[in-house]
């Protein structure tokens, strides 16, 4: 049975795909978070593994019932956890980006000045913490 947060996930995809930038398939490769197309489709879906991973309560193993229902993905539980661990810096990468480019397109009526601020993240995947330390521009309050 598929989480309420699934379901707004699902039914949000297509805003938050224009939020991305337009170059994931390039960037994923490159950054070796999706080397070949093997049970992942795309950098998209990619995406949308992870995030449903993160934001539910969902197990690996049972998010990847949930793509492979949905019609995302046919990757295991292991395969998902592998391709997590792999696109931990590329997935920090897009997240500074989007920042970047929200800050960047705010209207210019709000005289937003930036600053480089550091943010960290920390995620826990099968017993082990992984840290991120990604450089964003945000603006000042």
């Amino acid at each position: 049975m598929k989480t309420s947060v699934l379901l707004a996930v699902e039914e949000q995809w297509p805003y938050l795909l224009t939020l991305l930038p337009a170059n994931l398939e390039i960037s994923a490769k490159a950054s070796r978070a999706l080397p070949r197309c093997w049970n992942v489709p795309n950098a998209a879906s990619l995406i949308g593994l992870a995030l449903a991973y993160a934001v539910s309560d969902l197990s690996l193993k049972d998010v990847t019932a949930w793509a492979a229902t949905s019609g995302i993905a046919e990757i295991t539980g292991p395969g998902l956890f592998y391709r997590l661990r792999e696109s931990e810096g590329w997935l920090a990468e897009l997240l500074a980006q989007t920042l970047q480019d929200q800050v960047k397109s705010a209207p210019k009526g709000l005289n937003l000045s930036v600053q480089q601020r550091w943010c960290e993240g920390r995620a826990t995947l099968g017993g082990k913490t992984f840290l991120d330390k990604s450089s964003v521009e945000q603006p000042k309050v």
